[in-house]
């Protein structure tokens, strides 16, 4: 008895090249996204107030004066990829932020989005559902998953 390679081995064996090289015939690699100067971006969203904040009579003690800056208080400014202000809707982050990331993932890129900060700063009201807990204007997950599956 004489087995084949490909009898106990069916997965494809992956080809060792140099980066770049593909056979004739093959298609070549998919070109990587434009991400600019960096492959990491960070943007930062300063949520709505919630109602109890309002009532309360807080303030919003951030100001957003463009070119992708936040001022907290008076004196503090700091700089970022993207910054969006509290008025901006759940499609309008995707778009700027994560969609071109999805279609980097169709084309074979590796992608991670994550969200970071202090409780109660927005992080689930962004990647999750919203303020509503409706899917009227669902966050980056549910978007990520519609858009994958």
């Amino acid at each position: 008895f004489r087995a084949s390679f490909s009898d106990w081995h069916p997965l494809p064996v992956p080809r060792i090249g140099p980066p770049g090289a593909h056979l004739p015939g093959e298609r070549p690699p998919p070109t990587p996204p434009d991400m600019g100067d960096d492959n990491v971006q960070v943007a930062v969203r300063i949520r709505p107030m919630l109602e109890k904040e309002v009532v309360a009579g807080c303030q919003q003690c951030t100001q957003l004066p463009g070119q992708g800056q936040v001022v907290v208080g008076s004196d503090r400014a700091f700089t970022f990829d993207h910054v969006f202000g509290p008025q901006t809707k759940q499609g309008a982050i995707y778009e700027k932020c994560v969609a071109g990331m999805v279609d980097s993932f169709f084309a074979g890129y590796n992608t991670t989005i994550f969200a970071y900060g202090q409780t109660g700063t927005g992080k689930t009201f962004t990647m999750g559902m919203g303020d509503d807990h409706t899917y009227a204007d669902p966050g980056v997950i549910a978007r990520v998953v519609d858009e994958v599956f």
